[in-house]
This record gives structure tokens, sequence and C-alpha cells, in this order.
């Protein structure tokens, strides 16, 4: 079962992810995901795919091992006519209309500043940052497994992750909402889960994205995302910095939490 078809017996089912912080690890499963995505999503016959380009985003400073691999699989195996493979960060500036800024994109496996200037990745001065959503997620469930409740199985996973999207949010002052939490109910929420069991979350709701502020708490040495933001801004020629420093743009489905 792929993709959308999980997602009524997921708890069923032992989950796999072919991609993991950005890139590939399992080849297989991401040709079984990709043809389900053309043949059955868009709706294109193979013998067809001859006469259609495509074209892939990619986070940027991946190995090029990755390209070979995705190449592979829609040249050799699904036969396309051609494919192009474009940085998020550039499409990103495209689609706000500018052709320069700073792009902070935060997916599901990693975080990156990009520069674009005059529509050209600045790629020596790109900052990476192992954490994102999933690592995210996978500290939520550590937080709530410290509470005593039990979130082990990979269908779990999908279940925390709902949470984080429902209730998380970043803390402008981590340390007052802290004390807010110990001193106060405010925080305080119940979630039922689809077992009938109901769960209190807490203070889990700010600690767990702050994560992406404080990688130090992962045991990561990496600069949070501020400290990332100034440096990559920093590091770039000095004609380019007040354009950069202008334009800072969020991108990725991480930087939707409330108050990011």
């Amino acid at each position: 079962m792929i993709a959308d078809e999980v997602t009524p017996v997921r708890s069923l089912l032992d989950l796999k992810y072919p991609i993991s912080e950005g890139i590939i690890k399992e080849k297989e499963d991401l040709e079984l995901l990709w043809e389900y995505a053309i043949k059955s999503k868009i709706g294109l016959a193979r013998e067809k795919l001859k006469d259609h380009y495509c074209m892939l985003t990619e986070a940027p400073l991946n190995p090029f091992e990755n390209k070979k691999i995705m190449g592979e699989i829609l040249m050799e195996k699904f036969g396309f006519g051609g494919f192009n493979i474009e940085p998020q960060a550039k499409l990103t500036i495209i689609y706000e209309g500018k052709d320069s800024g700073l792009v902070v994109d935060s997916g599901d496996g990693v975080t990156h500043c990009i520069p674009v200037v005059h529509s050209t990745i600045d790629h020596h001065n790109i900052v990476r940052l192992n954490v994102a959503g999933r690592h995210i997620t996978n500290y939520l469930i550590r937080l709530l497994q410290l509470k005593g409740y039990a979130f082990n199985s990979s269908a779990d996973f999908e279940i925390v992750r709902e949470i984080k999207e429902k209730f998380c949010t970043v803390s402008a002052n981590i340390e007052e909402d802290r004390k807010l939490e110990i001193e106060t109910a405010f925080y305080n929420t119940f979630y039922k889960l689809h077992n009938g069991k109901t769960i209190k979350i807490s203070n889990e709701k700010f600690e767990a994205p702050e994560i992406l502020f404080n990688p130090m708490i992962l045991q990561n040495e990496s600069p949070g995302i501020p400290e990332m933001v100034v440096k990559c801004i920093q590091s770039c020629a000095m004609d380019n910095r007040s354009k950069l420093y202008k334009s800072i743009i969020l991108s990725g489905a991480t930087t939707l939490f409330a108050g990011f």
C-alpha cells in the first residue's frame, strides 16, 4: 500500500519512508512511490512517458549520487523524454515574484538558508541544518513518552505528526512559557486518540519546535535558525547583504507553526 492508501489502516501496517533528510535511502521503494504517483494520480501510461518531460525539486547540498538515482529511475525505468532538477529555493523566489532574497526552507528532513541573488543561488554560502519536521515529531514522541504515553509503532508516528500540526507553536520567550506552564493550566489541552483514549498535552506544544532554534537539545552542535540566517547573510558579498536582509522568505511546511 502506498501513500494515501495507507491512511485508513495505518495502525495495522509497518510504515517505510524511502527518503530521509532529503537523501534517497530506498531506491526500489522510491520507484514504487513515483510509479503510483504517475500512473494512479497523474494518469499517465508508461508508454506515453517518452513524450513528456519531468521537473523535480531537490534540497541543496545533497550528494550527487541522489541526482544519479533520480535520473536512472526517470530515464531508464520510466522512459521520460527528459528531466530537470531545480533547487526549491529558486522556485520559491520566482513564485514570490522576486529575483533576490534569502529563502529559509524547512520541510520534513532538512532546514536550509539559501541566498538567491539575481535569480542565481549563491551555493558557497548555503547553510544546512539536519533538523526539520520529522525530527520535531520524533522529539514530541519522546516528550509524550516521558509523560507515560506509549507511542512506539511506525503508525503512532503519524498520529503524533497530526498532534504536532494541530497544537505545536513556536515560543517567542521559552523561559516565560515554561514558567507559565508550571504555574498555570493555560497550555493544557486534551486530545482524543483513535482508540478512544485521551491524552493531555501542555509544554510539549512549544518544547518540540524549540529544537529548530536550539539544536543542542538533540546533541546537534549546529546553530539554530536565527544564527543560520545571520551567518548566511554575513558570509555573502557586502553589496548583496541589504537585499537579503530586506527579503527573507519562509518556505516549507515546518515554517507554518504559529509564532514562527
